[in-house]
C-alpha cells in the first residue's frame, strides 16, 4: 500500500531539527515550505521544497507567512 503523500510546514530549516525534518520529509516524497530568517536555505534544490523568509522573534511575520504558506 502506498503512503500519502503530505505538505510540512517546518520552521528553521537551515540548520539542527527542521534542517532534519525536512531532509526527511523530502526523502520520503512529502512537499515542504521550510522558513529560514534569511529566507534560503542550502538544501539540494526541489520542486517540492518551497523556502520562505521567517523571523519567529517578530510575531508580526507569523500571520502573512501562514497566508501565503496556504
Amino acid at each position: 500500500m502506498k503512503t500519502p503523500t503530505r505538505n510540512w510546514l517546518i520552521t528553521g530549516i537551515s540548520r539542527g531539527l527542521g534542517r532534519a525534518l525536512a531532509q526527511a520529509a523530502l526523502a520520503r516524497g512529502d512537499t515542504v515550505v521550510g522558513t529560514s530568517r534569511s529566507g534560503s536555505s542550502d538544501l539540494p534544490p526541489s520542486p517540492r521544497l518551497h523556502v520562505l523568509p521567517l523571523d519567529l522573534a517578530d510575531p508580526e511575520q507569523i500571520r502573512p507567512l501562514l497566508k501565503r504558506a496556504r
